[in-house]
């Protein structure tokens, strides 16, 4: 009966992620947590912080994101999808509050990873988020070779995920102001990327473009 506790972990796991989805925050937060209070070790304690710092994430919490993000992507397997989106938005909440030394950690383990089919989704939006800060940081060739990963991994997606298509866009647009500075180029791209964003419901990232 000793180990009850920690079989309820997956279920919480499973709760916090459908939450997510229906862009219930607290109850993805409150499953997670509870399932964290289950003594989660390893892999599991990494999808769990994962779900936590999703949902803080969307409340803007950044300095609890950066603290638990970079936990579970120790914890998780490299590539995998959970992985992928702690990083995000570990990288994403690090720009933010000036975590330059975490920036500086994250880019080459983000470069190195190989997506996994479910995670090419995250990846393409970290792609996205890693070469807008760095062309904004003037690293041009480092946001180029972002870029260049996004396009690659997201060409395995097709036009049907319009999340990533909608990244994609952003990721054009933003080049063709701060690198090529493409003018009808850059307002073409925002315009898919913010038509594509308001079909998926992503309405946060809609704003950014």
């Amino acid at each position: 009966r000793g180990g009850e506790p920690l079989r309820a972990a997956p279920h919480y796991l499973c709760a916090g992620e459908e939450s997510l989805e229906a862009n219930d925050m607290a109850a993805a937060l409150s499953s997670a947590k509870r399932g964290l209070a289950c003594g989660a070790e390893g892999e599991m304690r990494g999808a769990l912080l994962s779900v936590v710092v999703a949902a803080c994430m969307w409340r803007q919490q950044f300095n609890e994101v950066v603290m638990l993000g970079t936990v579970a992507v120790d914890l998780l397997p490299e590539g995998t999808r959970r992985w992928c989106r702690s990083l995000r938005h570990s990288y994403a909440s690090a720009t933010y509050v000036q975590e330059t030394a975490l920036l500086a950690e994250l880019e080459p383990r983000f470069a190195r990873a190989e997506p996994s089919a479910d995670a090419r989704g995250d990846y393409v939006l970290g792609a996205t988020w890693l070469a807008n800060m760095l062309a904004l940081r003037g690293m041009k060739d480092a946001a180029r070779s972002f870029r260049e990963r996004a396009w690659h991994v997201g060409a395995a997606l097709g036009l049907d995920d319009l999340l990533a298509w909608g990244f994609l866009n952003w990721l054009e647009a933003a080049d063709h102001t701060l690198i090529e500075e493409a003018p009808w180029s850059r307002l073409t791209r925002y315009g898919k990327a913010h038509e594509a964003l308001g079909i998926a419901g992503e309405q946060g990232s809609q704003t950014l473009v």
